[in-house]
């Protein structure tokens, strides 16, 4: 059964005393038996092992694609737990924390439900495969926090689309539609009184990206139908795959059926434009290559595979 996989994490201090009520929203709204979503949750994560987190949770059929981060952050970077093995504090900053998400493809949301994330939000959004990014411009209320996952959880499950959801909780929260005592008396982060009553979330998304809780999810069991049915992609179907920048199954596909025709030399070729793909995404995703001489290359890959499909198609 494909679920889509959902990873929340949260670096629970002795001064965030609400992230296990925020923990207990995740399990409301994603329970085990959710039919869509495989809802991870960790609370006090290092950033050792956030990476295992998404190490050990890579598959064939679903890696995780949202992540949520809940604790401290600002210009600075991020506050993970302590990790006395490696005998790091927990500091984390902007540049190690990019770097981590960069090489984790399939990653597609990124939430950062702490204070002042905007700028690390910045940052992730220069990454290629990275659509969505909700970040805050400033200080965050613990009980804001909490209700803001719990009315964002709770329309995505209705089925909007995560721009839509993060609208209809803004307004939310702007028009007073919340009940006095869900976002408590006392107005105070970390024990200390603050004034700030703007509504601190921004989102980002990536243009003609439309994230939700099942997008991809009706297309993925239709593919494997198909593939169930034929036993392989055909040709018009991996056109299709490139046609929606979707390079790597396609390539995947692709290298299945010159394999099935027992085509050592095409085999061979495909083999190439694979390392040369994978490549492409190292260097951009690492900053070495400009958007504009990405767009180049990938133009490049998309025409040549294009053009081993037309000998494949004649053959």
């Amino acid at each position: 059964m494909n679920r889509k996989k959902l990873l929340f994490v949260s670096s629970e201090k002795a001064d965030l005393k609400l992230t296990g009520e925020e923990h207990q929203v995740i399990r409301d709204a994603f329970p085990d038996n959710h039919k869509d979503v495989h809802a991870i949750r960790e609370a006090y994560v290092s950033f050792r092992e956030l990476f295992n987190l998404l190490e050990n949770n890579q598959s064939k059929i679903q890696d995780i694609e949202f992540l949520q981060f809940s604790g401290h952050s600002g210009k600075d970077g991020m506050l993970f737990s302590s990790d006395a093995s490696l005998n790091q504090d927990g500091r984390i900053s902007v540049e190690r924390f990019k770097e981590l998400i960069s090489v984790y493809p399939n990653l597609k949301v990124i939430i950062l439900n702490s204070c002042s994330s905007d700028y690390i939000g910045k940052q992730l959004r220069e990454l290629t495969h990275i659509e969505t990014v909700i970040e805050t411009t400033g200080t965050v209320y613990e009980r804001d926090a909490i209700l803001f996952s719990k009315l964002l959880f709770q329309k995505l499950n209705n089925g909007d689309t995560i721009r839509q959801a993060f609208g209809k909780v803004k307004i939310s929260f702007e028009i007073g539609n919340i009940q006095k005592e869900e976002r408590g008396n006392k107005r105070e982060v970390f024990g200390r009184t603050i004034k700030n009553e703007k509504f601190p979330w921004q989102i980002y998304v990536k243009e003609g990206s439309e994230w939700s809780l099942t997008s991809g999810l009706d297309e993925k069991k239709e593919e494997e139908k198909e593939q169930t049915a034929s036993g392989e992609k055909t040709i018009s179907q991996i056109k299709n795959l490139i046609a929606q920048a979707k390079i790597k199954p396609a390539l995947k596909a692709m290298s299945g059926l010159a394999e099935n025709q027992d085509d050592s030399d095409m085999q061979n070729t495909i083999l190439l434009f694979q390392g040369r793909y994978t490549r492409l995404e190292k260097q951009y995703n690492g900053g070495v290559l400009s958007q504009a001489d990405y767009r180049i290359e990938l133009n490049r890959i998309t025409h040549g595979i294009l053009s081993i499909l037309d000998d494949m198609e004649e053959a």
